[in-house]
């Protein structure tokens, strides 16, 4: 345990790249920490994050190109940082100096499917031979919401960079003919398209009003219409 922590003390992890944000990047963001290979041990002394894996050859691999098997992984981390803005989202709604249960459902909705989702490439991957490999998890880049039109916007951002890494994953599948990945990708792609128009929508609706009585009945209205969070998960919404 002591030499852990000393190896964790000598090689500190190193971000490879933070989260843009952005509605205009068109190249896949890595969402997670990789940490710089250690001199401290491997096989069963091996740290966590370290390059050790064992990796064991599965019989029933067909078509599963590494690089497709590479970035499931990477989209697994990626639905993982969107679950933990989104549940950061959802808290700073249930504060008590902001109280808006409306918005608080729905993003901790968001939230849950998220982790569905990263559930869903994670059963793939092991349906497919390969093997997972997990990674550190980025905070949120906002640490300190602003005022509601502002956070529906973040939301929508990353929604499109999510959506982005998708359509690359598709292509990389496209390239190498898996035609099991492309058919798993297809109803991924279709809901990341209508959780963007309803974030869009909301967007244009939060603009029509100004903090304050506005938003709070676009609140109500939205924390009593059971159809708004139809898009956005399949959980039994009234129990998150």
């Amino acid at each position: 345990m002591a030499m852990l922590k000393l190896c964790k003390l000598v090689n500190p992890p190193v971000i490879k790249s933070l989260i843009p944000l952005s509605p205009f990047s068109t190249t896949t963001t890595k969402f997670y920490v990789d940490k710089k290979e250690s001199g401290c041990g491997s096989g069963s002394h091996a740290r966590p994050g370290s390059k050790f894996t064992a990796k064991s050859t599965s019989v029933q691999r067909q078509n599963y190109h590494p690089e497709c098997e590479k970035a499931v992984n990477n989209q697994v981390n990626m639905e993982l940082y969107a679950s933990y803005v989104y549940l950061s989202m959802a808290t700073h709604f249930d504060r008590d100096d902001v109280a808006l249960p409306g918005f608080r459902k729905f993003f901790h909705a968001a939230h849950l499917e998220e982790i569905e989702h990263a559930t869903m490439l994670l059963d793939f991957q092991n349906m497919r031979g390969g093997r997972a490999e997990f990674f550190d998890v980025l905070k949120p880049k906002v640490e300190k919401w602003g005022d509601t039109k502002s956070m529906v916007l973040a939301a929508l951002q990353l929604e499109m960079e999510v959506n982005q890494s998708l359509l690359d994953l598709s292509g990389l599948a496209t390239k190498h003919n898996d035609i099991n990945m492309t058919d798993f990708l297809d109803d991924f792609l279709m809901e990341q398209v209508r959780g963007q128009k309803m974030l869009a929508d909301m967007l244009k609706n939060v603009s029509r009003v100004e903090e304050g009585l506005g938003i709070y009945e676009l609140d109500q209205r939205l924390l009593k219409n059971p159809q708004a969070y139809a898009l956005v998960t399949s959980h039994e919404i009234n129990k998150s």
